[in-house]
């Protein structure tokens, strides 16, 4: 017997590793692939996901697989130091040498490829934008670059062939601190087994070691960073490594506490509590793949239910099978987990470069078309790339690996360097395409105007620049208005009149109306109270004119839901302007082309196409509110004392069919929806003549 009690000793302190029975051994063994079949099969759930949500084709809220991936490599590599923590031969170079044979190899003939095909494809701003990436992946800093380039108007994430490498960014960076971490942990558990462990916190979670503390304070001290920044700095919270470190820490947690908590309770109870947390864990991860949208904040308190759930998933299938972990592990899913790194590397860049040579949206058929590709190419790239160097059967030792390596990223960074410095190298194309590309920097105003800044008469100063009256007309609004304020700059400078401007991206110049899902650059709750302020500052300045200019679309909600609520808003800001002593104006929503017009103007220049086809058209009849010139609004607007400008006539080509794009030489938008300042001084400029005759 005594015998017998030191050999568990010594099986207890390598691990717990015995000798099994045959059956037994075969048992677990299977179990044990079970599991892993399981966790690719989570992978697999997690992948498809994105890709849903990325093409399109279901899953509104399938983002969240990208917080699946972090909780699961969070865990994974726990186990897997852990190991080599329990058998004294863990070393940060070999941590650090697996990352790199899992992530670079992929990741480097991936871009390769994307930036080749990007050289035949992607207009000069976008393939200096990937040159500039890829260069920033390289040193593991793509999240950083993004973050720190995020602007309203540097153009939609759909035209980023390089964005979603993000997510690898957050991941290496979290990776150089790791062995650190989970060292201190492992030190500070004091090198306790879970056997012992289990017999003095029996019926706990955890043994609350210091290492374990750490980790949650850790994790609590980076998802309260999230919550905060998600609506004060929300491009902060979902790009940068402290507000999604949580994440990463939770998987830590998963795998460092899961083999202490097992066999803690009664059998029987612990089979029911497993399954039961098992499908708690599926669900919460599930619904908000289909229940979020693009416009829920995230991450913050929202990334908790699918967070947690593959924390469930993992915990209760860190010793033992479950009803879910058999639903995992069915083989297609275990397949699309297997290659899921490779595919998520692939789906993204295929989509961005197939929508560049598009003029509107890619078909069901097409996107779909592109996901079986995707998973041709990412199967190849997991066969001859990932499998080979991950199993040291490419360059074996860690002098060799690191040379080529290292080789391989300085060329990354020099061939992304070029692309960029060289303004995504242009002469690829004719002069005419460079020339209709201008029209994206044909930009003035550009000033958000803040609360504190009307309060302060702070404002955007237009006209007549040595005038010495006080301003006569002031235009308020969104980024709309700044497009048009070269219009009414020129009208006041011929005048030798003064104005000023008030605007601010995704504002709504209206009182007390709040956009619902505000975007990120907008003010948000601070809307009613920027709207105060600027009819104070117009009641005080004893301004004549007030125009009120916006993307009225944008405020209608996704349905048109808040029209109502919207156009009630308006008219309540046109009576108070009026009992202000001011004069109200509604300028009416340009028309919106539903292709970028400096974009399809430099295809079509290079390329041969014609875009007319997709040029916007009326709508007859007028029945979209104020977006549209709704007649009996304009009524009620002018009842109110205001009066009404509509502009959409004078973009009406001569057969009256279709809104032109151009004037002349002049580009009049800079994208799909904002005019060029040339192209409002030659489309507005003539009407506000007209409105504003001189005195």
């Amino acid at each position: 017997m005594e015998g017998t009690r030191v050999d568990r000793r010594a099986a207890a302190a390598q691990g717990g590793q015995r000798e099994f029975p045959p059956d037994v051994a075969v048992r677990a063994a299977s179990e044990a692939r079970g599991r892993r079949d399981a966790i690719d099969g989570l992978r697999g759930v997690a992948v498809l996901a994105v890709l849903l949500f990325h093409t399109g084709l279901g899953a509104p809220g399938g983002y969240v697989g990208v917080d699946v991936f972090f909780v699961l490599s969070g865990y994974l590599i726990t186990r897997v130091a852990w190991t080599d923590l329990r058998a004294g031969r863990f070393s940060a170079g070999e941590f650090w040498e697996r990352r790199a044979r899992r992530i670079l190899p992929a990741l480097v003939v991936v871009g390769a490829v994307v930036l080749a095909i990007g050289g035949l494809v992607l207009l000069p701003d976008d393939y200096a934008a990937l040159g500039r990436a890829l260069a920033w992946q390289a040193v593991g800093g793509a999240n950083v670059f993004f973050w720190s380039t995020t602007d309203y108007f540097a153009g939609a994430a759909e035209r980023l062939a390089w964005l979603h490498t993000w997510s690898l960014a957050v991941e290496e960076q979290f990776y150089v601190v790791a062995p650190l971490l989970l060292v201190a942990v492992f030190r500070a558990r004091a090198e306790r087994s879970p056997v012992r462990a289990r017999r003095r916190y029996r019926g706990t979670i955890f043994a609350p070691a210091p290492g374990v503390l750490l980790v949650v304070g850790l994790l609590l001290a980076s998802f309260a960073t999230s919550v905060f920044a998600v609506a004060r700095a929300p491009w902060f919270a979902f790009y940068l490594l402290p507000a999604r470190a949580w994440e990463l820490l939770l998987g830590v947690l998963v795998a460092v506490v899961a083999p202490f908590a097992a066999g803690s309770d009664r059998p029987g109870r612990r089979l029911v509590g497993r399954e039961a947390a098992a499908l708690l864990g599926l669900v919460s991860l599930l619904v908000p793949v289909f229940a979020y949208a693009k416009t829920t904040p995230f991450p913050g308190l929202a990334a908790l239910p699918p967070c947690l759930g593959t924390a469930l998933i993992l915990w209760t299938t860190a010793d033992a099978t479950t009803r879910v972990g058999t639903a995992l592990s069915a083989a297609p899913l275990v397949a699309a987990g297997r290659i899921s790194y490779s595919l998520y590397l692939w789906h993204w860049p295929l989509l961005v470069l197939a929508r560049a040579q598009s003029f509107t949206p890619l078909t069901i058929a097409t996107r779909s078309a592109l996901l079986v590709v995707s998973c041709a190419l990412a199967w190849l790239t997991w066969r001859f790339v990932e499998t080979p160097f991950r199993e040291r059967r490419v360059l074996a030792t860690w002098r060799s690996f690191a040379g080529i390596a290292a080789g391989a990223l300085v060329l990354t960074i020099a061939a992304g360097g070029v692309v960029s410095a060289t303004g995504g190298l242009p002469q690829r194309f004719p002069p005419a395409s460079l020339r209709a590309l201008e029209a994206k920097s044909d930009r003035a105003f550009l000033r958000d105007v803040s609360v504190a800044d009307v309060q302060a008469g702070n404002v955007v100063r237009i006209g007549a620049a040595t005038s010495a009256a006080p301003p006569r007309l002031l235009v308020w609004g969104d980024s709309h208005a700044m497009a048009a304020l070269p219009a009414f700059a020129a009208l006041l400078a011929e005048r030798g009149e003064a104005g000023v401007a008030v605007t601010h991206v995704s504002s709504a110049p209206v009182v007390g109306f709040v956009r619902e899902a505000q975007p990120r650059f907008g003010l948000g709750a601070q809307a009613p109270r920027w709207a105060e302020a600027v009819l104070a500052f117009a009641h005080e300045q004893r301004i004549a004119d007030v125009v009120l200019i916006a993307n009225w679309n944008g405020y209608r909600g996704a349905d048109g839901e808040r029209a109502a609520e919207l156009e009630a808003a308006l008219l309540v800001t046109v009576e108070r302007l009026v009992a202000a002593g001011s004069r109200p104006w509604v300028l009416l929503q340009i028309p919106r082309q539903s292709i970028d017009v400096p974009e399809a103007m430099a295809r079509a220049a290079a390329h041969g196409d014609d875009p007319t086809p997709f040029l916007a058209r009326p709508a007859s009849p007028p029945s979209n509110g104020i977006a549209d010139g709704d007649p009996q609004l304009a009524e009620r607007i002018v009842a109110a004392g205001g009066r009404v400008l509509d502009p959409r006539p004078r973009f009406l080509d001569a057969s009256g069919a279709r809104y032109v794009v151009t004037s002349g030489d002049v580009v009049l938008y800079a994208d799909t929806h904002h005019l060029t300042a040339s192209g409002a001084r030659a489309v507005l400029l003539p009407l506000l003549r007209d409105a504003f005759p001189s005195p």
